[in-house]
């Protein structure tokens, strides 16, 4: 089996605007200056910032005013105290000099109350003609309920309300809400990662809208950070010509793109601001799977960016398979998975990122986490060196502590057997504590009758800092949660004289 996933490349000519979805973002050359400048319209401060190098002394005066002036736009906006104005020079490709130039004498804008995403218009300006065109504006976000589906077990209702709330609080949330999601009645929130109060969720529409926005909520800080979003992105190429494609983090700050089998195309930071200066460019696919049969074992060779394009994959697959400090940790298996990276260092010269001659590779089994060992290979040199191995996780003994009383001996045992059997939570505890041999179970939480769910930290003997939280659903012994809790110390710093001091630490 191979799934191959490299299209053809082009050149891609951008007139200037890229739609996502129904928003807009603003391609051009070179991002201007820093600049900002004030204005004053009626009773609204305006705040002038961008390409401020595309406009005249007369014309930065000018414009605020023909913007304002035009109904469609203030029709989005209701008595604000301040607004920014973003400006953009229109550009279009030059094929000769092979660059981004200045198409005409119009100006972009995109307009916005200060400190915040929505409302929005966006909007051409002919400073030669006075005009001002409105070519797309949102309005704020109207009612939007967040409704938990998946993975809300993890959470309590508290919890649920309070990300709720953080999100719907947060401007570019926001923004993706109205513009990538189409703002719906509902949004489908799943949780699918939780380490302490950092809660990982990713955002759907609840009619079924294939782009979905995931973040991470720190409940301690109240912060959304992270943001990243899946889905559709409209190009125009033309004033009569776009073409729509697929997009996804790859996870490096860039969003590869992917369109109709025939083009991919990736823009960097396409998601993060709808200013000036995004760099859109034609690049290859990410991902390219092989099937590679081994003695007796079948390989999926999953190979990012080309890492492998100079390289055999069945002989690099055959070079990790053969080290000894690879093998080890794997028990006679018929499948495993090898996810192949290029490794890059940084050019202290050119500032950039520059491959080198290894490559780093996961291998674990198929649809498993567990066992998996971690290598860095140098195909040239034919060397495999095992940075870190995980061996699946056997049988561990736990010390129970239960001031509940309600876990029978039975339900203790039943609930070892299920921990180690769950790929999630062996997964968590060994790369957390590195193939304990005791773990201490603390029971913090314990309902229904029998009980039907119970909640254990567990945590090595000699471990205060972390522990793992575990809730097991005992009647369908399963794990139905798993994380890291890291505990935090108060530190006291008391002054005594002299520049002496002594350290109080309390949990």
């Amino acid at each position: 089996m191979k799934r191959d996933y490299k299209y053809a490349m082009y050149v891609l000519a951008l007139a200037t605007t890229v739609a996502l979805a129904a928003g807009v973002l603003v391609v051009t050359g070179e991002p201007g200056t820093d600049d900002t400048r004030h204005a004053q319209l009626d009773d609204t401060d305006v705040e002038l910032l961008g390409d401020q190098d595309a406009l005249t002394a007369d014309e930065r005066d000018r414009l605020p005013h023909l913007v304002w002036e035009n109904e469609n736009v203030r029709s989005y906006f209701d008595d604000p105290d301040a607004l920014t104005f973003e400006v953009s020079e229109r550009t279009t490709y030059d094929e000769d000099a092979g660059e981004f130039v200045p198409a005409d004498d119009a100006v972009q804008v995109q307009v916005s109350p200060a400190d915040e995403r929505l409302p929005y218009a966006f909007v051409t300006v002919d400073l030669d003609e006075d005009t001002a065109s409105l070519e797309q504006g949102f309005h704020s976000v109207d009612d939007v309920d967040i409704e938990f589906g998946e993975g809300t077990h993890r959470l309590t209702d508290d919890e649920r309300d309070r990300i709720a709330e953080l999100l719907l609080d947060d401007p570019d949330i926001e923004w993706e809400i109205k513009t990538l999601l189409d703002e719906p009645d509902a949004v489908d929130a799943s949780v699918v990662d939780r380490e302490g109060d950092v809660v990982s969720v990713t955002l759907a529409a609840s009619d079924g809208h294939s782009s979905a926005v995931d973040a991470d909520v720190d409940l301690a800080s109240g912060s959304v950070e992270n943001l990243s979003v899946s889905g559709a992105l409209t190009v125009n190429v033309s004033e009569s010509e776009s073409v729509t494609v697929d997009t996804e983090a790859d996870g490096n700050g860039t969003y590869v793109l992917s369109g109709n089998a025939s083009e991919t195309i990736s823009a960097d930071a396409v998601t993060n601001e709808s200013v000036a200066g995004t760099t859109v460019e034609v690049t290859t696919p990410n991902e390219t799977e092989t099937s590679v049969e081994l003695d007796g074992v079948t390989v999926s060779l999953v190979e990012h960016r080309e890492s492998l394009s100079e390289h055999d994959p069945e002989e690099f697959a055959a070079l990790v398979w053969a080290s000894e400090d690879v093998r080890r940790y794997f028990d006679d298996p018929e499948t495993i998975e090898m996810d192949v990276k290029q490794d890059r260092e940084l050019d202290a010269e050119t500032g950039e990122f520059t491959p080198t001659d290894t490559r780093t590779v996961r291998v674990t089994p198929t649809d498993d986490r567990l066992p998996s060992a971690v290598a860095v290979v140098d195909p040239a040199a034919e060397t495999v060196t095992v940075k870190r191995g995980l061996p699946a996780l056997e049988s561990v003994d736990l010390e129970f502590t239960d001031e509940t009383s309600l876990v029978t001996d039975a339900d203790r045992d039943l609930i070892e057997e299920v921990v180690r059997a769950d790929d999630a939570a062996s997964y968590t505890i060994q790369s957390q504590f590195d193939d304990p041999d005791e773990l201490n179970a603390t029971v913090t939480a314990a309902t229904g009758d029998g009980p039907e769910t119970v909640t254990v930290e567990l945590a090595p003997p000699d471990v205060e800092t972390a522990s793992v939280s575990v809730t097991v659903d005992l009647e369908n012994r399963t794990v139905t949660r798993s994380f890291v809790v890291f505990e935090t110390l108060d530190i006291e710093v008391t002054d005594i004289e002299d520049g002496d001091y002594e350290i109080e630490t309390a949990e």
